[in-house]
């Protein structure tokens, strides 16, 4: 996770001079956040032909999808009937946008 420092009372940082205005940090932080998406995108694109064992923990209604977790935690969005909630699948990574999307084999 990032996030933007705060003072946490009873630190010894609480009481020091903060050389930072928020806005920089803000700026700063937005430019972090750039880049670790760009890096995420790379990433995630490159899992595309790849297989993986997925726990299918979720079923999203209002998408008609099942949600799968692999053993790193990454989360891929296959069609399947919901009854396959809690069982292991194997699933093809097939696209990716802002989602893992994959099939089932």
């Amino acid at each position: 996770f990032t996030f933007i420092y705060s003072a946490r009372s009873g630190t010894p940082a609480a009481v020091m001079e903060d050389p930072v205005s928020r806005e920089e940090k803000g700026v700063w932080f937005d430019e972090l956040l750039s880049v670790q998406d760009e890096i995420s995108h790379q990433n995630n694109k490159a899992l595309i032909g790849k297989t993986y064992e997925l726990l299918i923990d979720e079923y999203l209604k209002e998408r008609d999808v099942l949600i799968g977790k692999t053993s790193g935690g990454l989360s891929v969005e296959v069609k399947g009937d919901k009854s396959l909630l809690g069982s292991f699948k194997t699933a093809e990574i097939t696209d990716y946008t802002n989602t893992l999307k994959g099939v089932l084999i």
